[in-house]
């Protein structure tokens, strides 16, 4: 027996509130938007170009980082290096750019670190 393409939505989260949190369907109401096409024919092509118009291409990352910096010397890492423990567990984990951008600020060359979160830009 022949299997149906699936279908999936990134849905972002902001300020705690999911975007989309019904993006294929809701509970108790008839679906829409394509989901029939997909399980009836295996066409897929309805419900791709409605959730292409709603969700694009989005990936959640975190907060970029940005270091002003004068001199050879790279303040955030050198070849071969496996970590100094200033920051980068804690960007790459929970999301926290400020204890790296606390640690930059007070390298050699170091013109100044900002810290890009949504929804505005703040310097360190």
């Amino acid at each position: 027996m022949p299997f149906s393409p699936g279908g999936w939505a990134i849905s972002y989260v902001a300020v705690g509130n999911q975007l989309l949190p019904n993006a294929l369907y809701a509970e108790g109401e008839q679906t829409a938007n394509g989901l029939t096409e997909i399980a009836e024919a295996g066409d897929y092509s309805v419900m791709g170009s409605y959730l292409s118009g709603l969700t694009g291409t989005f990936t959640l990352l975190s907060p970029v980082l940005v270091v002003v910096y004068g001199g050879a010397e790279n303040p955030l890492y050198k070849t071969g290096e496996i970590g100094r423990g200033e920051g980068f567990k804690e960007l790459a984990q929970q999301g926290n750019a400020d204890i790296l951008a606390e640690a930059l600020m007070s390298k050699p060359g170091v013109k100044n670190v900002y810290v890009l979160k949504e929804p505005s830009t703040t310097g360190v």
